[in-house]
């Protein structure tokens, strides 16, 4: 069991000056500080198993980061850094626009004051992940009374992050001396997805399943009953089985979609040529043209006449297709019409530069990477979800409708079906879960780029609160942290503060990214 003092009191550790490090365990780490010596931060995952090459911990958590940045209500969260007059004249300018029926609708803006805070980043989520992250490294024993008295200690000191209507009753009902599971029993925001975002954190440090669902349901049940704590059960054992994924060889690559995690490009299937040298280098970046994808970032599989040794497929039917670069009688076509205004002509197809690049589609033999782990968390995250209630109808409802689906965008007004119209809040963990659950699924399936189904989550504004954070987290999970465009890595690692003002300038990467899980021990958490 990894031994991580609590910070003083059960508090939120304070904040520290930019550039200087804390000599204190326990508190969380800013992208300034030297972190080899800081024993709250978990090391390097490449030193642990669990990493296998992709680093599905960090991918859980960034991908969290980056879908609670994707939806519009960061902006309305991150505006409270802001001063409050801000915000009251936004509700001023949406009134005149009620009253006066004009369809110019104001956005949150900063006016006068330093507009930072509005720029892309994450906000609330992201915010709570890494809350739940610095009590659960400091916690030992790690049993389910433990867990209780970390949120009874943070209510009474009033030291909890600035959260949703779940956790704001029960941090009430713990100060006047209630106790868990009644807060949460006890709570008009039972069904909401609050603890499923917590899970995620739980699922990506623990890496045993049972223990992350049954962690998670301690936690969840101090704000949450019902929908609620089944929806952070299986996000829990579904990131922390994704997570925690084992590095395969030989014909258990196949579990994986013929890709092996830490190692090299597998074996050329039977009938595929490869020039000297093709395959994965260890520290290069992602291939600018991929080749063997669509314009939708989608596998495509070697033609018969391909896998056949000829000489190149029939003539295409469309147009889009010599876009794709499926002529190969003439020069080859660049790989994307991006590639064309590149000017970018190619004797043959890129080797992927990185495992990132395998994960975009530069594979072209079998399954897209990964399809045989993401079948096996869809199988365990309903595992969680009993059919009888609201969530698991409403998720295997969403499973079933995009289940044709090629991509997460043809998903979108598929799931449009299942939203629901007449509650007045978007969090609902049977309508969040279920939506990141199909979107996460379309992508896996079809070797879909991870951040389009996190953008294509956005696209449902009702549940763009929290739905595209729990995409990003389902998602990432599975295809690790450089699977995502490094821009969006760099702007949504670094969290704000807007709910939890001693988190600002946490990395959350690196407070997360930690040397071991937490150690499974019968005697100690049960």
């Amino acid at each position: 069991m990894v031994r991580i003092d609590r910070p003083g009191d059960g508090a939120l550790p304070r904040r520290r000056r930019r550039g200087t490090t804390s000599g204190r365990p326990g508190r969380p780490t800013r992208r300034s500080d030297a972190v080899n010596d800081d024993p709250s931060v978990l090391r390097s995952e490449g030193h642990d198993a669990r990493s296998a090459g992709r680093n599905g911990r960090g991918g859980a958590l960034i991908g969290l980061a980056i879908g609670d940045a994707a939806g519009w209500p960061a902006r309305q969260h991150r505006s409270h850094l802001l001063p409050s007059w801000t915000r009251r004249l936004r509700r001023e300018l949406d009134t005149f626009a009620e009253a006066e029926e004009v369809t110019s609708l104001p956005v949150p803006f900063a006016l006068n004051q330093e507009p930072g805070p509005l720029r892309l980043g994450p906000s609330d989520d992201a915010e709570w992940a890494a809350w739940t992250l610095t009590w659960l490294r400091a916690t030992d024993p790690l049993t389910r009374q433990a867990v209780h008295d970390t949120w009874r200690e943070a209510a009474t000191s009033e030291n909890l992050p600035r959260g949703r209507i779940s956790t704001a009753t029960a941090a009430d009902a713990l100060r006047k001396g209630s106790r868990p599971p009644q807060t949460g029993q006890h709570n008009p925001h039972h069904f909401d997805d609050a603890a499923a975002v917590r899970a995620v954190a739980i699922g990506a440090v623990i890496a045993d399943p049972d223990r992350a669902a049954d962690v998670a349901e301690w936690d969840a049940e101090v704000t949450n009953a019902g929908d609620g704590v089944y929806a952070a059960r299986a996000i829990a054992r579904m990131v922390s089985l994704a997570a925690s994924w084992p590095p395969v060889t030989g014909s258990e690559a196949e579990r994986l979609g013929n890709v092996t995690p830490g190692h090299e490009v597998a074996a050329p299937a039977e009938g595929e040529t490869r020039t000297e040298g093709e395959g994965l280098e260890s520290g290069g970046g992602p291939s600018r043209a991929r080749a063997g994808i669509g314009e939708r970032g989608r596998w495509r599989s070697p033609s018969p006449n391909e896998s056949a040794g000829g000489d190149g497929p029939p003539p295409p039917s469309r147009p889009a297709e010599v876009v794709r670069g499926e002529r190969r009688d003439g020069p080859p076509a660049p790989s994307s019409l991006a590639g064309v205004v590149r000017g970018e002509r190619r004797d043959g197809p890129p080797a992927p530069s990185s495992l990132a690049g395998v994960v975009r589609g530069e594979r072209r033999d079998g399954p897209p990477p990964f399809s045989g782990l993401a079948e096996a968390a869809r199988e365990v995250l309903l595992a969680e979800l009993p059919p009888e209630t609201l969530i698991g109808r409403t998720t295997r409802r969403a499973l079933e409708l995009t289940r044709d689906a090629s991509s997460p965008a043809e998903a979108v007004p598929l799931l449009d079906d299942v939203v629901d119209r007449v509650y007045s809040y978007g969090t609902a963990a049977a309508q969040t879960v279920a939506v990141a659950a199909a979107l996460a699924g379309a992508a896996l399936r079809n070797g879909t780029l991870p951040i389009e189904a996190v953008t294509a989550a956005a696209c449902l504004p009702s549940l763009a609160d929290s739905a595209p954070a729990l995409t990003g987290a389902l998602v990432g999970a599975v295809v690790g942290v450089d699977a995502f465009p490094a821009s969006w890595v760099e702007r949504c690692r670094v969290l704000a503060g807007c709910c939890a003002p001693p988190l600002a300038g946490v990395d959350i990467l690196d407070l997360a990214g930690g040397s071991g899980d937490l150690a499974h021990d019968e005697g100690k958490y049960l």
